[in-house]
């Protein structure tokens, strides 16, 4: 993945990465949901105990959130995506 030194990339190219990731939530007794977006997000101070989605309500000790972010290169515009500009999250629980 370094484009200075050498290009570099995972055994098993890019989606290697999160497949390992979804593996390691699961073998740790964590669910992985796909396109399950999220409506909003519970919380009791700083600790998120709940994700609703459209099909309901998760509670949750852990929320990894994935969104969608537009692509720099997608549109005319050259200037990369601000956070605040990403699309709908997907609930990972």
């Amino acid at each position: 993945m370094d484009t200075v030194a050498g290009v570099y990339f995972p055994r098993g190219g890019m989606h290697a990465v999160p497949a390992a990731m979804a593996d390691a939530v699961v073998r740790a007794g964590g669910t992985v949901r796909y396109d399950e977006p999220v409506t909003a997000l519970e919380r009791r101070g700083e600790r998120v105990t709940a994700v609703l989605t459209e099909h309901g309500r998760i509670p949750c000790d852990a929320v990894v959130l994935t969104p969608t972010c537009p692509s720099p290169t997608a549109s005319s515009d050259a200037s990369p995506a601000a956070p605040s500009d990403c699309g709908t999250p997907r609930a990972r629980s």
